[in-house]
């Protein structure tokens, strides 16, 4: 898994069943922040979340 395909996964189970505009541009900036983070960093937050990696 890429870093990218990362962030975005941590990102849609932030935002997972919300469907308005303010929560897609908040997903948007979120995912972008995870981008930002390196992927030790990202796995951690994965944990968090439950994702499995």
């Amino acid at each position: 898994m890429t870093k990218e395909q990362l962030a975005q996964k941590i990102a849609r189970e932030i935002y997972k069943g919300r469907g308005k505009l303010e929560s897609l541009h908040a997903f948007q900036c979120i995912r972008s922040y995870f981008y930002d983070l390196s992927m030790s960093d990202l796995e951690g937050i994965a944990g968090q979340y439950g994702i499995n990696l």
